[in-house]
């Protein structure tokens, strides 16, 4: 304890037991004082465990704790323009900064230069609405009243509207646009007219084939039906396999078919030089007549004519025959 605690504290206690502050009075004070401290200090101690001491040193003494940053590898979250970045460039890989960077600066340019482009159309349409205003009338029936275009027009417009004279500034223009119209009118109408008559002659050529080969209705219905098919596709542009396979089949049909009437003309001329041959060749012999044969009669072995030989022939060069 310091001096002047321990002199203060000595005033205290002779002012509480009454002793003079001088002397032994004074000692006796301070000796008073120091064993009220003692006590003091172990009431202390005995009030405040060792083990709760500790701790609350601890704590004191203890550093804050701050946030700990995310480890290495870990997932960055998506940039803010992620989803409309990705969705305008389908096709582009976002692996950094830069590349979303690159792809903002682009689609703000593509979105001003459309928003330039629209500004420009919107502004010529409404030069040409108001110097047109039975035109702003007829397009706003078939927007807002759902009018039908012809409708609208004979509605606001009449046949004086759709002609000019001679002398007028667009004249030359007029004219030179309405027999244009007119000479593809005139083509549709051919073209149309030259289509039913195709469409007649195939009915007729479908016909005579059915009798020609022998077909019920139900034949000739499915070769023409299929035919049908084919010319859709033709038209459209989307050729399938099946059709693909269909020609195939007809193309080697037509050249087994071939194959084997080459075949069999062959053949028939081999047959031909052979038995011209054995006609002509004279028998030789001892010169005794050769007896006459009885029993059974002799069996006759007819020629194959050239149908038949043609028939064989594609039979064996059939692409399509069973094993």
């Amino acid at each position: 304890m310091a001096e002047g605690q321990g002199a203060s504290a000595g005033a205290a206690a002779s002012a509480a037991t009454g002793a003079p502050a001088g002397g032994e009075g004074q000692a006796q004070a301070a000796e008073a004082a120091a064993g009220q401290a003692q006590s003091t200090q172990e009431s202390s101690e005995q009030a405040a465990p060792e083990g709760d001491v500790q701790q609350n040193v601890e704590a004191a003494t203890e550093p804050v704790q701050t946030e700990e940053p995310a480890e290495e590898g870990e997932k960055k979250p998506p940039h803010k323009y992620h989803d409309k970045l990705t969705k305008y460039f389908p096709d582009r890989k976002f692996e950094s900064d830069e590349d979303y960077d690159t792809a903002i600066d682009e689609y703000v340019s593509d979105h001003e230069v459309y928003r330039e482009r629209g500004d420009k159309a919107n502004k010529d349409l409404n030069d040409v609405l108001d110097a047109n205003p039975k035109l702003t009338a007829a397009l706003k029936d078939v927007i807002q009243n759902a009018v039908p275009f012809n409708v609208a027009m004979a509605k606001h417009y009449g046949p004086e509207d759709f002609t000019l004279e001679e002398g007028d500034d667009h004249y030359s223009d007029f004219d030179a646009n309405r027999k244009a119209r007119e000479g593809d009118l005139a083509k549709q109408r051919e073209s149309k007219e030259a289509f039913q008559k195709n469409v007649e002659a195939s009915r007729q050529a479908a016909q005579e084939f059915a009798e020609e080969e022998g077909l019920d209705k139900e034949q000739a219905a499915e070769i023409m039906n299929k035919f049908d098919a084919i010319m859709a596709e033709m038209f459209t542009g989307k050729v399938t396999k099946e059709t693909l396979q269909a020609v195939k089949r007809a193309v080697q049909f037509d050249e087994a078919v071939k194959d084997a009437a080459e075949v069999g003309e062959k053949k028939a001329k081999n047959e031909k030089i052979v038995a011209t041959m054995t006609k002509d060749a004279k028998p030789t012999g001892d010169g005794i007549p050769a007896p006459k044969k009885t029993g059974e009669p002799k069996e006759i072995v007819k020629k194959p004519s050239l149908i038949d030989t043609i028939v064989d022939g594609a039979k064996e060069r059939d692409v399509y025959r069973m094993p």
